[in-house]
């Protein structure tokens, strides 16, 4: 099976080529292929020929998004749209990740796959698009839905409170917004797991993925600040005394029981996974 890896760079793709390791496997980021321009993605996939495509390529700057739609929308949307329809014309099955800023937030239990999607901002906005677009393109393809993504690479949430707890005695964050904390070798080792059902599926479908539990941005920053031994104190806050330029949703834990139902789905608690995480890291 010959699968092209797209976004190398990210924490995403960086998990994935760790999952597959080098054999059959081609990888890209932004300077290789521009997802945005037809002709190079059409002319890669005519020369790789790959049975699978994983996007991993996103913009994912929430905030800068709201002042930068237009090259969020290039990313998220257009680039989509473009993957979806080179898929579709070559043969190949598209993986792309999806977010659970897609929803609104106003729900107090998990969000199904077939919930009404309802973003607050521009990036959810874009990426609700790119879902609508492989669907229209008719591709084949899954569209796995995520959040709080982490990992031991690039930028994210556990490597920021880490660097915050070395250099403060204190960090305040928002204890208000409920999520399922998501690590990113958890993702890319379940996909590559399934690779052979999800080919197997026809049309366009979504599921749901995170690891295990709900909890609020201080819980995981306190659970983080204790596995890495930081003496750093979290003091909780409601959103509103961290303002941000884009809204986020107050909950967006997604439920994962359908994608158990039709996938192998053995997936790990939120706190065993960050355990696992941060022994990656540190060791």
């Amino acid at each position: 099976m010959k699968i092209w890896v797209i976004g190398k760079n990210g924490q995403l793709g960086q998990c994935f080529l760790r999952v597959l390791g080098l054999e059959d496997v081609v990888s890209t980021g932004r300077k290789d292929v521009d997802i945005s321009d037809k002709f190079q993605v059409q002319e890669f996939l005519k020369d790789k020929n790959p049975d699978v495509v994983i996007n991993c390529a996103a913009y994912t700057e929430v905030d800068k998004a709201e002042s930068d739609r237009e090259s969020c929308y290039k990313v998220n949307s257009f680039g989509v749209k473009i993957l979806a329809q080179s898929c579709r014309d070559s043969g190949a099955h598209l993986i792309h990740f999806s977010t659970d800023f897609v929803f609104s937030g106003d729900k107090s239990i998990g969000y199904e796959v077939d919930d009404e999607a309802n973003p607050l901002g521009v990036y959810g906005e874009s990426k609700l698009q790119g879902e609508r677009e492989i669907k229209k393109e008719s591709a084949s393809a899954t569209i796995i839905r995520v959040s709080w993504i982490y990992s031991e690479y690039s930028k994210n949430f556990v490597k920021t409170m880490i660097n915050l707890g070395k250099t403060r005695e204190e960090v305040s964050v928002v204890a208000d917004q409920i999520g399922s904390p998501t690590y990113a070798m958890d993702l890319a080792e379940f996909v590559v797991n399934n690779l052979d059902s999800l080919l197997l599926q026809r049309g366009t479908n979504i599921i749901h993925f995170s690891n295990l539990g709900e909890v609020s941005w201080f819980d995981f920053a306190e659970q983080i600040m204790k596995l890495a031994n930081l003496k750093c104190k979290v003091n909780p806050i409601p959103s509103c005394d961290y303002p941000t330029a884009a809204k986020r949703p107050l909950y967006s834990v997604l439920d994962i029981a359908e994608t158990g139902n039709v996938l192998d789905l053995d997936v790990k608690n939120w706190t065993d996974s960050l355990r696992r995480c941060l022994n990656n890291m540190f060791f």
